[in-house]
């Protein structure tokens, strides 16, 4: 029975984990990646005039602008605009800031820690059910992947609400179907890398509910119909021109030289690589994007509760055990489907919701051992205290490493934030700004930082007037600034190898190949 004791330690639980996700948004991690640019913007662009301009691949017509999005066209790729959506309410609240283009996942990563909070409450009990929310606020991989502007955000809150319906299935609501239908859909659309999982776990779930299924009447057909509504415009967007066009640059079958022995060699490889205690509990992946560098993306603990729990729901027959089962197990497809590198943390981000599941029932079965086995002495008592503090150790390595770490900065492209930062500070009416075309998404930055007007911007072009110039690095000798006036700006793209520090190279060679990113430098001249 769930009493008003249980709502308040969830309640705690929740702001604790909103306390995680929301603090110093702006500077940690520190920087702003370019995927999180584009976002920013185009959240502030929907927000102000209802659209967002798109780069194109037409030279007569560079850019275009889109009303009410339901994909967009990033350079290239296209991706749902459902963190763009999102950012909507914090845009107009807040305005344009590397702040407020967080906090979607902020607020995504927080929500679901209260939904599974309350379905495990139902489903397994109060006490686990706590226990698991619990997990789930300290969870390093979620935390990571709830603090900065990423589809990706939304993946454990809607498996969630599959699994929540999943239940209301299993006690016979007629709700149950339809809201795992129509959170299956939305999964499938929110993160392209989540569309394998999508398919795989919608598959296995059939299986596992067959017998639900033969029963099911009008709550599954508008479950199909539910499901179909964001699938349906996501799957035609995906098959018109360029819609595959990330697919297929990282695909294993799109590779060239590629044989069917080939593919299936390397997806057994990459697949079993996810499931690796040494890429869960000890060093993560080697994004420090992804992950804490040379930490897990699981805390070391749940190397113990998370097996605990996995028993536990199995044995004891619990709802939704074999749902849970197949969703981890299915999770590390969309990463295994793709070249490396490889454990990638982001496309089997999948896996985050039932490890916590797992692991927080793993906790409290373990507690409610030691209790019932020595009641005198209660360690149960100690382990509820020291296991959330193991956990809870690795923020604080978090809160260090994404805000002095030069690997976390070079890869959240620190040097591009800290260079237009300078630029609107100090930037005069007249004066020119050089940007690099080796720069990725170069353009966004510009757009984010000098916040500029969406229309003006499709019916203007990024160059204001000529006072943004896009130049060749390459076709200029290092350093050299001949073609600019006194006054210009010009920021270039460095390896971070060859960026000096008071202490050295910024990273060494090997750190900046594994990373993969440039470090921009800006100048004025004098």
């Amino acid at each position: 029975m769930i009493r008003p004791v249980h709502w308040f330690l969830l309640a705690m639980v929740v702001l604790g984990a909103g306390a995680l996700r929301f603090a110093d948004l702006a500077n940690r991690p520190n920087g702003l990646f370019r995927d999180e640019a584009e976002k920013g913007y185009s959240g502030w662009s929907i927000a102000t005039t209802g659209g967002v301009p798109e780069f194109t691949l037409d030279p007569q017509h560079p850019l275009k602008y889109h009303p009410l999005p339901w994909m967009i066209d990033v350079m290239g790729v296209r991706t749902s605009a459902i963190y763009q959506y999102a950012s909507v309410p914090f845009m107009w609240a807040g305005g344009l800031s590397v702040a407020t283009t967080r906090m979607a996942a902020a607020l995504a990563g927080t929500l679901a820690v209260l939904l599974i909070g309350i379905l495990m409450m139902r489903a397994w009990g109060p006490g686990i059910g706590i226990a698991v929310a619990m997990w789930t606020a300290l969870c390093p991989w979620h935390i990571i992947f709830s603090r900065w502007a990423l589809q990706g955000a939304f993946v454990p809150g809607l498996m969630g609400l599959v699994l929540f319906g999943l239940f209301g299935v299993e006690r016979r609501r007629r709700w149950g179907w339809p809201l795992a239908g129509a959170a299956m859909g939305w999964l499938f659309y929110a993160y392209s890398g989540a569309q394998p999982l999508a398919l795989a776990w919608g598959a296995c779930l059939a299986l596992i509910y067959r017998r639900e299924l033969l029963r099911g009447g009008w709550p599954l057909a508008v479950a199909v119909v539910l499901f179909l509504i964001p699938v349906l415009p996501t799957v035609i967007a995906t098959l018109a021109p360029g819609g595959s066009q990330r697919l297929s640059n990282v695909s294993l079958w799109s590779q060239p030289g590629a044989t069917a022995s080939s593919v299936m060699v390397s997806f057994i490889q990459y697949y079993l690589d996810h499931l690796n205690p040494v890429f869960l509990f000890w060093r993560g992946d080697i994004n420090p994007r992804h992950a804490i560098p040379g930490v897990g993306q699981l805390a070391p603990v749940d190397l113990v509760l998370l097996p605990i729990g996995l028993i536990y729901s199995i044995r004891s027959k619990k709802p939704l055990a074999w749902a849970i089962l197949a969703a981890w197990l299915c999770a590390p497809i969309p990463a295994a489907i793709t070249i490396g590198p490889n454990p990638h943390a982001l496309r089997s981000f999948g896996m985050a919701l039932p490890s916590t599941i797992w692991s927080g029932a793993g906790l409290f079965v373990m507690c409610d051992w030691l209790r019932r086995r020595d009641p005198k002495w209660r360690i149960d008592r100690l382990v509820w205290v020291a296991a959330p503090a193991i956990a809870l150790s690795l923020f604080p390595v978090y809160w260090k490493t994404y805000y002095s770490d030069p690997r976390a900065q070079v890869a959240f492209e620190k040097g591009e934030r800290d260079a237009w930062t300078r630029i609107v500070q100090n930037h005069k009416p007249g004066q020119k700004i050089y940007l690099s075309i080796q720069a990725p998404y170069g353009p966004y930055f510009e757009l984010f930082f000098l916040k500029m007007d969406p229309r003006e911007t499709v019916a203007q072009g990024i160059t204001r007037g000529g006072e943004i110039v896009y130049i060749d690095q390459t076709k200029y000798p290092e350093g050299s600034t001949a073609f600019m006036n006194p006054g210009d700006w010009i920021v270039v793209q460095l390896a971070p190898w060859r960026v000096q520090t008071p202490t050295g190279p910024m990273l060494t060679p090997e750190e900046s190949i594994q990373i993969g990113e440039n470090w921009a430098v800006c100048a004025q001249k004098k």
